[in-house]
């Protein structure tokens, strides 16, 4: 039985990579699955079979035209059901399975179902917005290299540096979190979106601060922005789980008990590979121990910037984190 797998894969999510992984254990176990890439979509086609070139399936890139033809060709095409809409006049139903869970299946009740515990669709729209990543570190790659999706949102609010910066920081986080056994997803998300308001100026975040988190301040310039940045990545970007705004919020003044995934972001936003400064010693650390790595960090930090006496206790969240983690001596 020769089964057509149809899809843009426009993102690659990892419900889709599931299905890659092992199709027989969803399909006809004597079967023959084969990959039709369509080309249409955001991500560019190239990307998108680079990605597919991981699994180890016949594949081959088609335009929407060509699905009616090809389609001949198959005994079933597994169609994910967030796509079938725009392919269903193309497909002859009695040879559609879709993939997905049944709640996405709606109206195409009648049509078999290769149920996957994800919600496909909603996978896919989170992470076009931005608002979620469940895709292979391979597939933010592509996304981060083609500027993407969400992210000319986020690019017009930064200088170009500033960007880059936050591209690096969220490839970093992402490794140190995995190595650690934390939500790597996440730890993109808090990286890519951890420098959100550093742009806006000092008097527009004080305002705005003076508005929604008079609590904080006053406050000093550096650190403005991860007060700012927390807020607003839930008011703009829609981003609401609480760990990835508390891990924002502390990323440059860190505080007294810091969880592993703020530490994360914070030795990340140090450490990534671009900084003008030598960072892979405590970012190997990070990789092995987190909490070792973040104690490195901080270390690294405090002797440089008492060597070029600069002030670096100017906040009491920092105060506080020096006192907690290296002791009262570390405050002279």
């Amino acid at each position: 039985m020769r089964i057509l797998f149809l899809s843009a894969f426009d993102p690659l999510t990892n419900s889709l990579e599931q299905f890659l992984l092992d199709p027989c254990s969803y399909v006809d176990s004597s079967s023959s699955v084969e990959i039709a890439l369509i080309q249409e979509g955001e991500l560019s086609p190239q990307s998108r079979e680079n990605l597919l070139s991981r699994f180890p399936l016949a594949r081959k890139t088609i335009s929407k035209a060509e699905i009616s033809e090809l389609s001949l060709c198959y005994d079933s095409v597994v169609v994910p059901a967030l796509e079938y809409p725009f392919y269903q006049e193309q497909i002859d139903p009695k040879k559609v399975i879709l993939l997905g869970s049944n709640q996405e299946r709606k109206q195409y009740s009648s049509l078999p179902l290769c149920n996957i515990p994800s919600d496909q669709s909603r996978e896919q729209q989170l992470l076009k917005e931005g608002k979620a990543f469940y895709a292979s570190k391979e597939a933010l790659e592509a996304i981060l290299n083609e500027d993407c999706y969400f992210l000319p949102k986020l690019r017009k609010r930064m200088k170009e540096s500033r960007y880059s910066h936050s591209k690096q920081v969220a490839l970093t986080c992402y490794d140190i979190a995995k190595a650690n056994g934390l939500n790597a997803n996440k730890a993109f998300l808090a990286g890519i979106y951890h420098d959100n308001s550093k742009d806006y100026s000092d008097e527009v975040q004080i305002q705005y601060l003076k508005e929604h988190q008079r609590e904080v301040l006053p406050c000093p310039s550096f650190a403005l922005h991860q007060f700012t940045g927390a807020l607003l990545v839930k008011e703009d970007f829609g981003i609401t789980d609480p760990l990835v705004r508390d891990a924002i919020a502390c990323h440059c003044t860190g505080k007294r008990e810091m969880n592993s995934f703020e530490k994360c972001l914070f030795v990340a936003d140090k450490t990534e590979p671009t900084r003008p400064f030598e960072t892979e010693r405590e970012r190997n650390i990070a990789l092995m121990n987190i909490e070792e790595g973040f104690l490195a960090v901080l270390r690294s930090q405090i002797d440089y910037f008492k060597r070029k006496n600069i002030p670096y206790l100017e906040h009491e969240l920092t105060k506080e984190m020096v006192q907690h983690y290296l002791g009262k001596d570390s405050l002279c």
